[in-house]
């Protein structure tokens, strides 16, 4: 427990020491600064964006906060969010027969 209390970039450095990796996941990348740029690159990759972390937040499990904010690709959110709203839409209010 006493990790979970550590800065995000404490925890970060022991998560990669120690070199995981499997068949179907690995750690993802981690990079400091250029914000915008990363999130253009984003963009260019179809991806649906990427999570900014302040680097002296500690982790709380199950809950949200404003230290880590998972943020979208304008590009990504065009294609999937009225496809999701109306997806959300008819879940709520089924066509009737």
């Amino acid at each position: 427990m006493a990790r979970l209390r550590r800065r995000f970039s404490k925890r970060r450095a022991l998560l990669e020491g120690r070199g995981l990796t499997g068949s179907a996941w690995c750690t993802v990348l981690s990079v400091v600064g250029d914000g915008p740029e990363l999130m253009a690159a984003c963009g260019e990759l179809g991806l649906e964006g990427l999570v900014a972390k302040r680097l002296d937040s500690i982790y709380r499990p199950g809950e949200r906060s404003k230290h880590w904010v998972k943020a979208k690709c304008p590009d990504w959110r065009a294609f999937h969010a009225p496809r999701r709203l109306s997806e959300s839409s008819s879940a709520i209010n089924p066509p009737s027969e």
